[in-house]
């Protein structure tokens, strides 16, 4: 298969949009340029399908610049009174290669988002051009405008805001005074209220970004775990009336809950971008589609989270990583094809967790980055036996005659699975993380 992740600039990413009126796939972040003197600095770019084109100088940015279109301007946020002044902050939209600020904001803009011909802001404010406002207003022609104006008895900001079936959902850093809500809340035009019975008992319980698919509300975020009395492992859903888990959910490489940072709907699939090693148990290195039944990953392993996703031109475009696989990408990179992980929804890990329970053998350190020793009940049973260690993908990493020190140096990072066969024809696996 042709290589699956494909590089295409240098960069610290801190958003990504797609700009569909003119074509253009924008991020922002920190850029060495000569608008900046050489240096690094917060600034603007657009991908045009065949070179990046930077835009502005905008050098005293703070580092969280989220960007999104609106009545044919591309907006942006928290760009500071003046290059020498960052006590406040404004939004600005772009003409031509220059940002002209337009309303104050009275602290930091999170997200960006359109619903409706609407444009709503979410982040830790009080004010919003000229209008009061607690984390969360919108703007149509007439200006801006607060949902409300209450506060919160634990207040940290919102991280993410969405509209799903008339209401308007925000996820966040907060606590409502009679504690009836934390980290997550619905406004219905008149009130803020609890959603479904979320968890109100589990403090570090933080839902950080939305996204509708197929008529649901998908919510992922740090520290959801089923066994907390959250809906799911890292990912849940809610249809206006339950919530529910999302098959077993986003899990780490010891098993524990982990999470999505951005989720979009591209090609009718919700894709999850974030930091995780299977999802549903397929494995699927921070980043995988679902379908509404099964997960399907990528491929390609990645040195860090996969923060920002977008779709430009029907290729999926990702930031965050400096490494897919042995490709550099310089933290931005784009999918240009190739075999799957795993076949979709064949749950590898439920699978080998099941065989494991039944047998008594284990590798140590895991994860590893040089040695791995296997701890077995009885050595002799494994004389004459073959260790056969595959990939993700099913391919043959390593083979040997069976040894309790098994060096895998020279293996790529990522997941792997070691299979000992006995001189009897029984098969025993594992699996370990090579880091």
């Amino acid at each position: 298969a042709s290589r699956a992740w494909g590089g295409v600039l240098s960069n610290t990413i801190e958003d990504l949009y797609t700009d569909t009126i003119n074509n253009r796939l924008y991020d922002s972040g920190k850029f060495t340029d000569t608008a900046c003197h050489n240096a690094a600095c917060y600034s603007f770019a657009y991908w045009d399908n065949s070179s990046w084109h930077y835009v502005g100088d905008s050098s005293s940015l703070s580092s969280r610049i989220p960007l999104v279109s609106y009545n044919g301007d591309m907006i942006s946020a928290n760009f500071p009174k003046s290059y020498t002044n960052n006590s406040s902050f404004y939004f600005s939209k772009l003409s031509g290669n220059s940002w002209l600020r337009t309303d104050s904001i009275g602290g930091l803009i999170a997200k960006l988002k359109v619903f409706n011909n609407k444009l709503y802001a979410a982040g830790a404010f009080y004010y919003i051009g000229n209008v009061n406002a607690c984390n969360v207003a919108y703007k149509d022609n007439l200006g801006w405008h607060a949902l409300d104006t209450t506060t919160w008895k634990y207040n940290y900001g919102f991280k993410d805001v969405a509209e799903y079936n008339g209401s308007v959902y925000v996820c966040g850093n907060f606590v409502s005074y009679d504690g009836t809500m934390r980290h997550l809340a619905k406004w219905d035009g008149i009130k803020w209220s609890n959603v479904g019975g979320w968890n109100c008992t589990n403090t570090w319980t933080t839902p950080t970004c939305f996204c509708v698919y197929k008529n649901e509300l998908y919510v992922s975020g740090y520290y959801i775990f089923k066994s907390n009395g959250d809906p799911g492992n890292g990912i849940c859903k809610w249809n206006d009336t339950i919530w529910s888990e999302v098959s077993t959910g986003l899990i780490d490489s010891l098993g524990g809950s982990a999470q999505a940072y951005e989720m979009k709907v591209i090609n009718n699939k919700l894709v999850m971008a974030g930091g995780f090693d299977f999802a549903g148990g397929v494995p699927a290195k921070n980043i995988v589609e679902w379908d509404g039944t099964k997960f399907c990953a990528f491929g390609g392993w990645f040195d860090n989270p996969i923060d920002y996703l977008a779709n430009y031109n029907n290729q999926i475009y990702i930031a965050g990583p400096y490494h897919a696989d042995t490709v550099l990408i310089n933290f931005i990179g784009r999918w240009v094809g190739g075999s799957y992980r795993d076949s979709c929804g064949n749950n590898v890990l439920s699978n080998i967790n099941k065989y494991q329970s039944n047998n008594n053998i284990s590798v140590y350190p895991n994860p590893t980055s040089n040695i791995i020793l296997l701890n077995t009940n009885d050595i002799s049973n494994y004389q004459n036996s073959i260790i056969t260690i595959q990939n993700t993908l099913g391919q043959t990493a390593k083979k040997l005659s069976f040894t309790k020190n098994i060096d895998v140096s020279n293996l790529l990072q990522g997941c792997y699975f070691l299979q000992i066969t006995l001189s009897s024809g029984e098969i025993y696996k594992t699996k370990f993380i090579k880091q």
